[in-house]
């Protein structure tokens, strides 16, 4: 058993960006949203429609999938004329741990 001290002392461990890190990796729970991060390490910059041709899922679904990523701060988004472009966020320190681990499973 712990005492209250100890308690005390595991709860100071506990901050925000454990709810970053549990609703990243909630985000790469579909195997969907999965495959499109592991593609955007090994090829960098994919646009949507490339992506979901490759998923063979349709664009929408693609773009909804690419929002939850986004919002789990996995992916950025940018524009160029039509098209959106979607790539790894490797400002996110989550993401750089991340991407090791996933090349070496490729």
């Amino acid at each position: 058993m712990l005492t209250k001290k100890e308690i005390e002392k595991n709860r100071q461990f506990f901050n925000e960006s454990d709810r970053h890190f549990a609703a990243a990796l909630k985000a790469l729970g579909d195997i969907n949203r999965f495959r499109i991060f592991r593609m955007l390490i090994i090829h960098r910059r994919i646009s949507i429609g490339t992506i979901a041709k490759v998923l063979r899922i349709s664009l929408p679904l693609t773009s909804l999938h690419a929002k939850v990523l986004v919002n789990a701060m996995l992916l950025v988004k940018s524009r160029s004329g039509k098209k959106i472009f979607l790539s790894v966020d490797r400002r996110n320190p989550l993401v750089r741990a991340l991407v090791p681990a996933f090349r070496l499973s490729i």
